[in-house]
């Protein structure tokens, strides 16, 4: 594994209709997430910044039977089990996709439809972001506007993710001891949520870079959420050489 050393950036804007926010919350300590995650890299494999925003979230629960995910964050959890309770439920389950803020228990047959439609809504709001690396670490300028004659209340909240494609990981022990997983859209570090200025929407904050393999493709995302569950807008760019 090594680290990024080009500098890189990116920048995008939402279109005028609502992006689909698809969650995968997923763990190399599951065996039924292989799958999940081959649809996940394969529904998207060239990522439509303007139709969906593909996420894989690694929780860290399933680390006990004997396999340390090493992409897992608590924090991926914590926002799992806010969804549970969103449904009026303590259950978390692996492999979970969440669109839209909603459980999606059909996913394997397919989204599009579902995208389409979201897609089909026009946006409250328009998002920008614009990222750059220095040393190991992302800076993001984000900018959220209201759309005049939209409903722009209550007012959102950003977040921000950093996510990595071309991941390969060698799994020893747990449920998919010996097995070799292929993963795509991880993130890899994540804020959120982030206050916007209320004057101006604006908002800078940092991501740090964590390691990966010099060919992993990086993107950059953003959304934005009126309420927990409610996403409002969302958008991304992937890292390129400056």
């Amino acid at each position: 594994m090594e680290t990024q050393a080009l500098e890189l950036s990116c920048q995008a804007i939402s279109p005028a209709h609502r992006v689909a926010l698809v969650e995968l919350y997923t763990s190399e300590g599951c065996s039924s997430c292989p799958p999940a995650e081959r649809w996940l890299g394969q529904a998207w494999p060239q990522v439509r910044f303007d139709q969906a925003i593909p996420l894989a979230l690694h929780v860290n629960y399933w680390d006990y039977i004997g396999w340390k995910d090493p992409y897992a964050d608590p924090r991926f959890t914590d926002r799992q089990r806010d969804y549970a309770r969103l449904r009026n439920s303590t259950t978390v389950y692996t492999p979970q996709v969440v669109l839209q803020g909603r459980d999606e228990r059909s996913w394997s047959a397919g989204l599009s439809g579902k995208v389409r439609a979201i897609n089909q809504q026009p946006a409250a709001w328009t998002l920008k972001v614009s990222a750059q690396t220095g040393g190991n670490q992302l800076r993001l300028y984000l900018q959220a506007d209201p759309v005049a004659g939209q409903n722009t209340t209550p007012p959102p909240k950003a977040f921000v993710a950093l996510t990595y494609s071309g991941l390969v990981s060698k799994v020893t022990r747990g449920e998919n001891a010996g097995e070799t997983l292929n993963h795509d859209h991880v993130v890899r570090a994540f804020s959120g949520p982030i206050e916007l200025n209320a004057g101006n929407g604006r908002a800078i904050t940092q991501l740090p870079i964590p390691p990966g393999p010099a060919n992993a493709q990086r993107q950059v995302v953003a959304w934005l959420e009126t309420a927990p569950g409610a996403i409002a807008q969302a958008t991304g760019c992937q890292l390129r050489a400056r």
